[in-house]
């Protein structure tokens, strides 16, 4: 290897690579690639300028070589660096060219050819904690939620997979998961999300386990008798949660099924068996309090944000603030375990904030997705305010009917204020009402497990109806899972959002277009079948003229819907 011309430029730019390293900051990556660029020149440079046609150095390293070498010179009572000039510029940029194309010329040093080795996780990391932990379960319980993999993963890990190792870093020992479903080990679906093993990660936990049975671990020993406490509550509710219909013959055939084909058998089993919650958790009477949430957004002003939080405070109720999901306040039953979402919940919207919610369709997608988290008391409630002089009555007409629709069509309970000192008023006695309302009430909180977004609706249809003396209610975090609004949006939900776009296409319509076609690319596909142009602008209005009352589609929203998703009619 040539000796490196520019000893006194490698050391500065040594330096800096060292310090933005100590710092963790960006920095770091491109002086390491300078630093190299520099070591492997062996041409002697008279000013950093001339360093600019090595890789990875550019204007603003060379300004800074140029500053320090400067500093350098005049603390040694050396001249400054002078840039080359002529005969002597040309020499070294030839030299350099020269040099850049024999590295180039030469052959690249041979690779070793390497086998891919199969994925081991470090012994007591994240990841292989939940693989070891994903292995414990019984395949035929199904899958666990993050919270009970977490439980069952702990044991095995030395990092904790809720609170960061240091306090200037993010990642915990959970954000190995990640890693694990890229590498097709360990399967996440649904929402909430659900884990599993692959086949893949089943034959890498075992092998982890044979591997550590042989250095006689048997901390770790999937056969070992001993479980651990969380082990032991999820077993037992999973045993107590489930009834089933019809038990299954015992079948001394040898199972040759694989593990995708269990699962799925085991998948299907679940959905036949009638849901009878025997042991739920409940929070008893007089155990819990109840707490006014509030979205951390709502203030009076940017220069006034804690006026909402202080005038409650004055009202004798304490809100804890926090990033809602959905809503800008609702109340949760709390004790010293859980944390009970209740069903009342608020939208607080100011008049001008209305009118302006109703012209960019944000109107529409909040009260959509207030009925979609299942919560059965929405208020809505409505600030008055000074609207511009220049508004005219099709203004004031389009908020009547607004109004009018949240509380005929989507159930809400629509409440008038006059200011923002009454909303704060209301929520004060509503919370001491609610006081009074849950004072001597049980609590009866649906296990996370049974918890999906498509299902969920119909999952508390049917405890309402199998238990009608009981009131069931969500944690705060399935709840927030559910109702996440990158999360728990589906096709079906895109699609409807996409429909009422068009002006004219109400929630009621857009819900009957979308039950005849399910998806747009039956709605394109449909269009596509059309003989004319005629025939494409009628088609939706012929395909819905058996709906009742306000899911019948007229022609002309009809054709509207058409130049949206075809296009206009060309003319000829």
């Amino acid at each position: 290897m040539a000796t490196p011309g520019n000893p006194l430029l490698i050391e500065f730019l040594k330096e800096w690579y060292e310090t933005a390293k100590e710092r963790d900051t960006k920095a770091a990556s491109t002086y390491k690639r300078a630093l190299e660029s520099m070591t492997a020149c062996p041409i002697p440079f008279t000013h950093p300028s001339e360093c600019s046609q090595l890789k990875g150095i550019g204007p603003k390293i060379v300004e800074r070589l140029t500053k320090s070498l400067e500093s350098y010179n005049l603390a040694n009572g050396l001249p400054p660096p002078q840039k080359p000039r002529g005969a002597k510029k040309r020499n070294t940029a030839n030299a350099l060219s020269d040099h850049l194309s024999a590295a180039a010329a030469s052959p690249a040093p041979k690779r070793r050819r390497t086998t891919e080795r199969a994925y081991i996780p470090k012994i007591r990391s994240g990841a292989y904690a939940v693989l070891i932990a994903l292995l414990k379960i019984d395949m035929t319980l199904g899958n666990v939620t993050k919270q009970e993999l977490i439980e069952l993963a702990q044991p095995f890990c030395d990092a904790s997979f809720e609170a960061p190792m240091a306090t200037n870093k993010n990642y915990t020992a959970w954000s190995s998961v990640n890693g694990l479903v890229e590498k097709q080990l360990v399967w996440a679906r649904g929402n909430p999300k659900r884990y599993c093993l692959t086949e893949e990660g089943i034959e890498v936990a075992r092998g982890i386990v044979e591997a550590e049975k042989e250095k006689r671990r048997p901390s770790i020993d999937v056969e070992a008798e001993e479980e651990t406490a969380a082990q032991r509550r999820y077993r037992t509710a999973h045993n107590t949660v489930f009834e089933r219909i019809d038990d299954d013959e015992d079948d001394d055939t040898p199972d040759t099924r694989s593990a995708t084909e269990k699962r799925a058998e085991a998948e299907a089993r679940r959905r036949r068996y009638q849901l009878i919650i025997t042991s739920p958790t409940v929070l008893h009477a007089n155990t819990f309090t109840i707490q006014l949430i509030l979205d951390n957004r709502e203030v009076r002003s940017k220069t006034d944000r804690e006026y909402v939080q202080n005038n409650l405070i004055k009202a004798g109720v304490t809100p804890h603030t926090r990033t809602l999901q959905v809503g800008d306040a609702l109340w949760v039953a709390r004790n010293a375990d859980h944390e009970v979402v209740l069903d009342y919940i608020v939208e607080r919207k100011r008049l001008d904030d209305l009118l302006s919610s109703i012209k960019d369709g944000r109107f529409h997608e909040q009260k959509f997705r207030l009925t979609k988290s299942g919560i059965k008391n929405v208020i809505y409630i409505i600030e008055d305010f000074s609207l511009p002089a220049a508004a005219d009555g099709s203004i004031q007409d389009a908020i009547d009917t607004a109004i009018s629709s949240t509380q005929v069509v989507n159930g809400f309970f629509v409440k008038r204020t006059k200011m923002l000192d009454d909303t704060i008023r209301y929520l004060a006695r509503m919370t001491r009402m609610l006081e009074d309302m849950y004072r001597g009430k049980d609590l009866h909180l649906i296990p996370d497990r049974h918890v999906e977004s498509q299902t969920y609706a119909q999952l508390r249809e049917h405890l309402a109806s199998t238990y009608p003396g009981k009131n069931w209610y969500l944690s705060y975090e399935t709840f927030s899972t559910l109702v996440n609004k990158s999360a728990s949006t589906t096709l079906r939900d895109l699609f409807l959002k996409m429909l009422m776009c068009v002006r004219g296409v109400s929630a009621e319509k857009a819900c009957e277009i979308q039950r005849i076609y399910g998806t747009p690319i039956e709605l394109v596909e449909a269009y596509e079948r059309c003989r004319n142009e005629k025939e494409r602008g009628e088609m939706v209005a012929e395909a819905c003229k058996n709906a009742v009352g306000r899911r019948k589609v007229g022609v002309a929203v009809s054709r509207k819907i058409k130049e949206v998703w075809w296009g206009e009619e060309e003319e000829e």
